[in-house]
């Protein structure tokens, strides 16, 4: 499987995971998988603390946060989005939106044009 087909594959799923252990290094991470994750239009369930992926997924709601000390409340919040309780399509848009905020070469553009053309 090639690079430009990890997103297709990635888009048959619902939910991406990524679950990490509570060390420095997590926290300070911004894992690859995310942005594949949000450009296949996922929701995504991931460890607080897990670099600015975290933070991203609280404030534009698309996905959830599971607590390893606190499983059960975020299991609840997992399948509320399993059992389709939630607009999976909404958290989808809202997911590549993000993609495209965040994640975009494009997007920052006329940041690197303004930086490079000094």
């Amino acid at each position: 499987m090639g690079r430009d087909e990890i997103p297709q594959m990635l888009s048959l799923a619902n939910i991406g995971f990524m679950l990490r252990d509570t060390r420095s290094l997590n926290k300070a991470a911004s894992p690859v998988k995310f942005p594949e994750y949000l450009a296949a239009g996922l929701a995504v369930a991931s460890s607080p603390g897990t670099g600015d992926a975290s933070d991203i997924i609280v404030e534009n709601r698309i996905g959830v946060l599971i607590d390893a000390g606190k499983l059960g409340e975020g299991f609840e919040d997992l399948f509320e989005i399993v059992k389709a309780d939630v607009d999976v399509r909404l958290i989808s848009e809202r997911a590549r939106g993000v993609a495209e905020k965040y994640y975009n070469w494009n997007s920052f553009q006329n940041v690197f044009q303004t930086l490079y053309a000094s």
